[in-house]
């Protein structure tokens, strides 16, 4: 080869170099412009996601809301139902304890007393019970007669002894039994 054929391979080598540097040049710069519309694009998608999940979190905040309105009325109906059944078994308790008295009121007033009957037999003045008995069998001599004498049994008959006096006769009201119980 000559030299000018070295020389035209030469310059050609230069052209097919600046050629390539050329298209290198205008292919890094697609590079770069398509990594940045990547970029741009990548970007944009992550700002949509993240309005997305705004949304969302604002929807979820709503129902967190509204759970916590659920909850607390639940607790308030709650507080009023134990309130409500306290109530009730007080008001149980206080009816309980009035039929009770009711029965024990009732029981007592079909109890007698055995004695309260004779209480309203008898006079209330002793004194003038005994001063009624002694006039009605000492004062008048025909009752004295008509009074039956018990059978002489034995063989020397003694005299009736004398009535005591009335100062001494028994009260009755005195005399009954202390009641049982009390």
């Amino acid at each position: 080869m000559s030299q000018h054929d070295e020389m035209k391979q030469h310059i050609k080598s230069d052209q097919i170099q600046k050629l390539y540097d050329t298209r290198s040049e205008v292919s890094g710069t697609r590079l770069s412009r398509s990594s940045v519309s990547a970029a741009a694009t990548k970007a944009k998608a992550r700002a949509e996601a993240a309005l997305v999940e705004a949304q969302y979190a604002a929807k979820e905040a709503e129902m967190m809301i509204e759970k916590a309105k659920i909850e607390a009325e639940k607790q308030k109906m709650l507080a009023e139902l134990d309130a409500n059944l306290y109530a009730l078994k007080t008001q149980r308790s206080a009816t309980a304890a009035s039929a009770e008295a009711a029965v024990y009121e009732a029981a007592a007033v079909e109890e007698k007393d055995p004695l309260s009957d004779l209480v309203q037999i008898l006079p209330q003045n002793t004194a003038q019970r005994t001063s009624e008995y002694v006039q009605a069998h000492y004062n008048d001599p025909q009752q004295k007669a008509s009074v039956p004498q018990p059978p002489d049994t034995t063989s020397n008959a003694r005299a009736p002894s004398p009535p005591p006096p009335a100062s001494v006769a028994p009260d009755p009201v005195q005399c009954r039994p202390a009641r049982q119980g009390t």
